[in-house]
């Protein structure tokens, strides 16, 4: 998720590179297409979807669309994410829920379509977090993603102990800044 730009854009390089075909996605399909269509210029087999992983209908359409094309799924990276940086003190409600919505429930989300693919498919299979070294240390004007990103580390653990004994792997990586 989230391969338009940044880590994830270098994700889907990296995993095409190494010999996967990737679904990529974004909220709007010409930026999920952007990358796409630079890994096609490379001469990699690719799909764009349009999808927003803070909506559980998107989520298992995003699977959905990797499957109807491919066959399967192998692995699924959670990656897209926001964030609003101010002080704590002057969050609104409406901001803190954008924050956690956007990072920790939609990584849920995420990650329940591709273990219910798993189990279907009867294969084993992994979902990679990108989490943050803001899940461990605290950092000013990042209260809520820091919140955020812990949860999901936590929520990775708790996955991995549920879904582990179906072979179904889930990780973290937690990236600084960049």
């Amino acid at each position: 998720t989230g391969t338009s730009r940044g880590i994830g854009r270098e994700l889907a390089h990296g995993f095409a590179e190494a010999g996967a075909i990737v679904v990529g996605c974004a909220r709007d399909l010409p930026r999920a297409e952007a990358t796409a269509g630079e890994l096609r210029t490379k001469g990699h087999e690719t799909l764009a979807v349009a999808a927003d992983v803070t909506r559980p209908e998107d989520c298992a359409a995003l699977v959905d669309a990797a499957v109807a094309r491919y066959g399967r799924l192998d692995i699924l990276v959670c990656n897209a994410g926001v964030n609003v940086k101010k002080k704590a003190i002057d969050f609104s409600p409406a901001e803190f829920d954008t924050v956690i919505n956007g990072n920790l429930r939609a990584y849920f989300l995420t990650a329940q379509a591709p273990a219910r693919q798993f189990l279907k498919q009867g294969t084993p299979g992994a979902i990679v977090m990108n989490s943050s070294n803001a899940s461990v240390a605290a950092f000013d004007e990042l209260g809520p993603y820091c919140a955020a990103k812990g949860g999901i580390d936590m929520l990775v653990r708790s996955l991995a102990s549920e879904w582990g004994p179906h072979g179904i792997r889930v990780n973290a990586f937690n990236p600084g800044y960049t």
